[in-house]
């Protein structure tokens, strides 16, 4: 989790948020990553740690709403990296539309919310055209030990 921590300040990954589309209910829309912003712990993944590590004393952690933040993390890790990008097909395309900022998320399940919380200063952007013209385009990211 350290390095998911690390890639928080170049890919804010406690800005994302999961939405299930058939789910009716409250909660259904989370923010896996969403509590490094208050106290700094991912209590679905300690829920996950503790259990993997000390199933007796720790079993009654392995709960549904633990793995429904865990399922949206991994959401987001690869949307974080792959944006909203398939490969192959799409075998679960919800039939309500996405709306309210949300994107269909790989594999079309999941919805997703990209952050809009950038800097003007940390924003990407660059010109496509001139991209294999330069003869290093990519920067290495500096990220804290």
């Amino acid at each position: 989790m350290g390095d998911y921590k690390k890639i928080e300040q170049s890919h804010r990954l406690s800005s994302y948020q999961v939405r299930f589309p058939h789910w009716h209910g409250s909660n259904a829309t989370r923010t896996p990553f969403g509590q490094w912003r208050t106290d700094g712990v991912v209590r679905w993944y300690q829920a996950y740690n503790a259990a993997k590590h000390s199933r007796y004393e720790n079993f009654q952690r392995a709960n549904f709403k633990n793995l429904m933040d865990a399922m949206c993390g991994l959401v987001v890790i690869l949307a974080s990296q792959f944006h909203t990008g398939d490969f192959g097909q799409s075998f679960f395309v919800s039939e309500r539309g996405a709306g309210e900022g949300f994107d269909y998320a790989i594999g079309g399940y999941f919805l997703i919310k990209f952050p809009n919380d950038w800097a003007p200063e940390d924003r990407h952007s660059f010109d496509w055209r001139q991209f294999g013209k330069v003869a290093n385009p990519i920067q290495k990211f500096l990220y804290p030990l």
